[in-house]
């Protein structure tokens, strides 16, 4: 069979096979890979957001990067995000969660808060304007990580999705979840991030300058192991 047809009763999705006939000493039932297709008002919903998995080290910094891809022209995502115990939301001089939204937003007004359950709600939504492309990031959020967090993988959810169609229509894509690992400190990691790049370097000369008000391992950052945090490490 190329398709199983189902039924769901009170929510809940049961798929089986019984064979009528025998067929010798022995029944096989295989189901391979298979892509769960939802239906509302009778279409067919091609639109779901992703978490792409990161990285971090225990007391530092991850951002949380949503990508969205969508068949359908959107005019509106609200989705919830759920950390673990011992990661939080960095937040801004208002209280909000700080955030950076990608251009696939452009024209859209983006809001992000903190819910009272510890949840990130996230809304985007247009006035004549709508999500533009069908994939890639859209929206990313930056997240906290506890010194008391041992290094392994650590589930972060997305629930609650509703995207809106411009004519108001509403898809309810499924949770889904990506992990952030957390890795030992690497020399060279100066914001703490996970991750030795360019971004290590403006945190090395801020710190330089005066600047302590990110995530800074000194450790990390003495490149040349001569005790001290200066340009020659920058070099």
């Amino acid at each position: 069979l190329d398709s199983l047809d189902v039924e769901v009763v009170d929510n809940v999705l049961t798929i089986g096979v019984r064979n009528t006939e025998e067929m010798g000493g022995c029944h096989w039932v295989i189901i391979s890979d298979f892509e769960l297709e939802i239906l509302e008002n009778g279409k067919a919903i091609h639109n779901k957001l992703s978490l792409q998995d990161s990285k971090g080290i225990s007391g530092g910094k991850t951002t949380l990067k949503v990508d969205l891809n969508n068949e359908d022209t959107l005019a509106g995502v609200q989705f919830d995000v759920l950390l673990p115990a011992g990661m939080s939301f960095s937040l801004d001089g208002s209280g909000k969660p700080k955030f950076t939204k990608s251009s696939r937003l452009n024209g859209m007004t983006v809001m992000v808060s903190l819910l009272v359950d510890g949840k990130a709600r996230v809304l985007a939504y247009g006035i004549g304007e709508t999500v533009k492309g069908n994939s890639g990031n859209i929206i990313s959020l930056e997240v906290n990580i506890s010194d008391e967090l041992a290094n392994g993988d650590y589930e972060v959810q997305v629930l609650n999705t509703v995207l809106n169609e411009p004519s108001a229509l509403e898809l309810k894509p499924c949770n889904v979840s990506g992990k952030v690992t957390l890795v030992e400190a690497e020399i060279g990691d100066a914001n703490k991030d996970g991750s030795v790049n360019v971004t290590d370097i403006i945190s090395v000369a801020n710190y330089i300058l005066g600047d302590t008000s990110g995530s800074f391992d000194s450790f990390a950052a003495d490149m040349n192991g001569d005790g001290s945090v200066n340009v020659t490490d920058i070099i």
